[in-house]
């Protein structure tokens, strides 16, 4: 009901042909990833919601640097951190101020991290490297929710290069939060296990009892 409303409202105010900037608390995450909270598995339908309203809007995120969460519980037992402040813009407004971008700062005595938004200064560095990720990541459950949100969420289609790299661009971010929430360090700890178990098959070849090979086993699932 909320998102025919609002498609409403953006038709008949031809908002799509308007430089747009939305900033502000949300009161609402997109997707899992933008809370802490341990036991958020699935999107429930306020996230739905939030992000078909986004949709409809043709809004997306402005490019940002600052902490992963914007918004605190501040509890020292049951901590829950989110994403809920964000800073919205539309194709228009990319295209009026291609190098705007903003600032997420530490909350100081408040719960909500501030906006600091630049027009015009040159973009901040987001890192030399180019975003690699390891294959096993397309089979996480979220992967191709996310990819297929934050791409569509980054306009229309693109028609030239710098439209393409700017929707690579914006699925990177979410990517590389999913990244670091369920794979953070993986090369270590593959390595760690593979280490492991080559000790243990190797103790297991010279003592081939019923309990070493329980231990080999157990390496091996945790290495597979």
């Amino acid at each position: 009901m909320f998102v025919g409303i609002h498609k409403d409202t953006f038709i008949s105010f031809h908002l799509s042909q308007r430089v747009w900037i939305v900033n502000g608390d949300f009161n609402e995450i997109t997707f899992p990833f933008e809370t802490s909270n341990p036991t958020c598995h699935r999107s429930t339908r306020g996230m739905q919601d939030f992000r078909d309203c986004l949709a409809v809007s043709e809004l997306f995120d402005l490019p940002f640097q600052g902490p992963r969460f914007t918004w605190s519980n501040h509890r020292t037992e049951d901590p829950i951190a989110k994403k809920l402040d964000r800073c919205l813009i539309n194709g228009a407004w990319l295209h009026r101020y291609p190098a705007s971008h903003c600032f997420f700062e530490s909350p100081e005595f408040s719960d909500h991290c501030p906006c600091l938004i630049r027009l015009s200064s040159p973009s901040p560095s987001f890192g030399s490297h180019p975003f690699r990720f390891l294959n096993l990541m397309t089979k996480h459950p979220w992967f191709l929710e996310t990819v297929h949100h934050f791409w569509n969420e980054a306009g229309n289609l693109a028609l030239n290069l710098r439209d393409f790299s700017f929707k690579l661009k914006q699925s990177k971010r979410p990517l590389k939060s999913l990244f670091q929430e369920n794979y953070s360090d993986i090369e270590r700890r593959v390595s760690e296990a593979s280490s492991v178990l080559s000790s243990l098959q190797l103790i297991s070849l010279n003592d081939p009892s019923e309990a070493n090979l329980l231990l080999e086993s157990v390496a091996k699932l945790a290495y597979g």
